[in-house]
């Protein structure tokens, strides 16, 4: 009997960027580098989250509510000065960005920060949905919050991890995702894109192939400028050997990961 795999979108993202970073992390269990620059995004969200669950139980919503919230997380944040305020600041203007441009219409939330499982077979697809709306009658929108600004191209088209959210949401809460979209918090932008059924099918393919991978042990390091600013270096002999060598020898170089759209 096959053993099952877990899978999220972010474990599916590592293989595809470089499947010996995959290994490194979820196989030899190497921990990353600490940055907190994550963790001032994870407190964007959940401050974003948190007010948004006043929103969606009817409670009053003033910005005195969310500055509460803001200080409240920010205040037992484990960032070190002078990093914490630099930080601090960029956060604050995020939340106070969000505050006027979706004010003071801040939708239907239905889900928010919502945890998901779907069977698979083999294969245990898990992963947390920034926001579900609603989008009646009988549809529902996919959210997810980047606290980063928007590319010029629509990255909502076709997204892995807005798809995988969209499949959660038929085959666990029996809903009928209309549409997935990113929200970019810097510029307050939002890329949107019109879900198919053929769109879900597809991503669930793609968590199939790399399932298939990941069991048929191909974690084929991909080596090159990237790899300065991996979070695995330090434990990688692939990449310390391309940077040492200026970029040689290329026979480090697997092509694209298997899993990579």
């Amino acid at each position: 009997m096959k053993s099952v795999i877990r899978l999220s979108h972010t474990k599916i993202q590592l293989h595809g960027f470089c499947g010996w970073a995959y290994k490194l992390r979820y196989v030899d269990r190497v921990r990353p580098i600490f940055r907190p620059r994550l963790l001032y995004g994870a407190n964007v969200h959940g401050v974003i989250s948190e007010f948004l669950a006043r929103v969606r139980d009817g409670l009053d919503v003033e910005w005195r509510h969310m500055r509460q919230i803001f200080d409240r997380r920010w205040r037992d944040a484990p960032v070190s000065e002078p990093e914490n305020d630099r930080l601090r600041q960029e956060a604050l203007r995020l939340i106070r960005g969000f505050w006027e441009t979706c004010g003071p219409d801040f939708g239907k939330p239905m889900f928010l920060e919502k945890r998901f499982m779907i069977d698979m077979g083999d294969v245990r697809l898990e992963g947390v949905v920034d926001r579900v709306e609603d989008r009646s009658p009988g549809s529902v929108e996919v959210i997810d919050y980047k606290s980063g600004s928007a590319p010029d191209r629509n990255t909502a088209e076709r997204n892995l991890q807005l798809l995988i959210y969209a499949l959660a949401c038929r085959e666990v809460w029996s809903l009928r995702p209309e549409r997935v979209s990113l929200h970019y918090l810097a510029t307050n932008s939002v890329h949107s894109w019109a879900v198919t059924e053929s769109d879900i099918d597809e991503a669930r393919q793609r968590v199939t192939a790399t399932a298939q991978h990941i069991r048929g042990e191909a974690f084929n390091p991909r080596t090159g400028p990237h790899c300065r600013q991996c979070d695995y270096l330090r434990s990688c002999s692939f990449g310390q050997a391309w940077i040492e060598s200026d970029g040689w020898p290329r026979t480090h170089n697997a092509g694209t990961p298997p899993g990579a759209s």
